[in-house]
């Protein structure tokens, strides 16, 4: 070999192989801070989710309490009301008892009998009709083959 290919060779190699080992050592870094940045990230939105998770499940129960509270006072409220209502004496004369068929003929229904577009029954033919309602009297209604003086002592 000449002189020249062997200064060549030499000079590639000088050139050549510290260029190689620096582009092995970069590679092999981007990949491990790669690796490292992706790693961090799912943790972090990991975390992140848990932590809005938990936040949204203590929100529900704190929702839960509110409404377990409202219902045990509305509830409360209703048997202080029907305690009220039962220790008063008896009225001498009892207001008249409203039964679903009197809600049909005219000279049976309440005074302030009305119909209410927002209580709505479905017809036959399948379209929403209103029905009446009275807010100052309840109604009963008797199923098929009971006799209202059988159940007029109640």
């Amino acid at each position: 070999m000449k002189f020249r290919t062997r200064l060549l060779i030499l000079l590639l190699l000088v050139a050549l192989v510290p260029l190689s080992i620096s582009f092995f050592v970069q590679r092999t870094s981007i990949l491990h801070f790669g690796n490292k940045l992706a790693e961090d990230t799912r943790s972090f939105l990991g975390s992140g989710a848990e932590t809005l998770l938990h936040a949204l499940v203590d929100d529900y129960a704190r929702i839960l309490k509110r409404d377990r509270t409202m219902a045990l006072l509305t509830l409360q409220s209703q048997a202080r009301a029907v305690e009220y209502l039962l220790a008063l004496p008896v009225p001498s004369t009892p207001s008249k008892i409203y039964f679903a068929d009197d809600y049909a003929s005219p000279d049976g229904q309440p005074d302030d009998l009305r119909m209410s577009q927002s209580h709505l029954r479905e017809s036959s033919e399948g379209r929403l009709i209103p029905i009446p309602i009275s807010f100052s009297q309840q109604v009963i209604f008797l199923t098929a083959g009971t006799d209202r003086r059988a159940i007029a002592d109640d």
